[in-house]
């Protein structure tokens, strides 16, 4: 997939916003697989309130910046 320069340049900044650890993102991605293959659809919130009642917790902003960062990813859940 290609992204136009503006779209680059948005996904740029998102990546660098990000302040989660890699091994905080690769168990994000983990819950989100798990999620999709158990419920196929969840809300956002949900999973933000399953997430925290088993690891440490995320803020919301946290989250939400790992999920749109992974609006530039290619993942398929």
């Amino acid at each position: 997939m290609r992204y136009n320069g503006s779209a680059a340049k948005q996904a740029q900044i998102l990546i660098s916003k990000c302040t989660l650890s890699k091994e905080t993102q690769d168990l994000l991605y983990r819950y989100f697989a798990a999620a999709a293959n158990l419920y196929g659809v969840i809300k956002i919130g949900k999973l933000l309130k399953i997430y925290n009642s088993q690891n440490e917790p995320l803020s919301k902003e946290n989250f939400l910046s790992f999920v749109e960062n992974m609006n530039f990813k290619v993942k398929h859940f």
